[in-house]
């Protein structure tokens, strides 16, 4: 029995290690991959306010913002993305903004533009026309 649950054990650590392969970060656009931080951007054609980092990973994205004098976490969001040329979809699977309950399985789709170390993006979220300018952290 023991050589049985050992047996079983190692096939399924097996199995684990086959499926458990991460994707590569080529897959990902290099220029886009990487953390950037806020430096303008509007929200309706109004000024946002807080401190904004978003990071992009091979297929992840992560924004958070939050309060620079108290660090109080005022929203955040993450999920899966595309880029297809200068076309830029993300998939929101988590968003924590008040009276955004609706965002959570909706596709964000914006322009982007790489240059240097500036990511510009303009584009739709649902119905909240957004135009942001970042600055690579890393």
């Amino acid at each position: 029995m023991q050589r049985f649950i050992i047996s079983i054990s190692a096939a399924a650590l097996i199995l684990v290690g086959l499926c458990w392969v991460p994707r590569p970060v080529s897959a990902a656009p290099k220029h886009i991959v990487g953390t950037w931080e806020l430096v303008s951007g509007e929200i309706n054609g109004q000024p946002v306010t807080g401190k904004h980092i978003k990071m992009i990973s091979a297929h992840h994205f992560l924004w958070i913002i939050y309060d620079p004098k108290t660090l109080k976490t005022q929203g955040a969001g993450s999920g899966t993305y595309t880029v297809n040329g200068d076309s830029y979809v993300e998939h929101i699977e988590f968003f924590d903004v008040g009276g955004a309950e609706g965002m959570i399985g909706t596709d964000a789709k914006f322009t982007v533009k790489v240059d240097g170390d500036t990511l510009t993006q303009e584009g739709m979220a649902g119905t909240t026309q957004i135009k942001e300018t970042y600055k690579r952290l890393d």
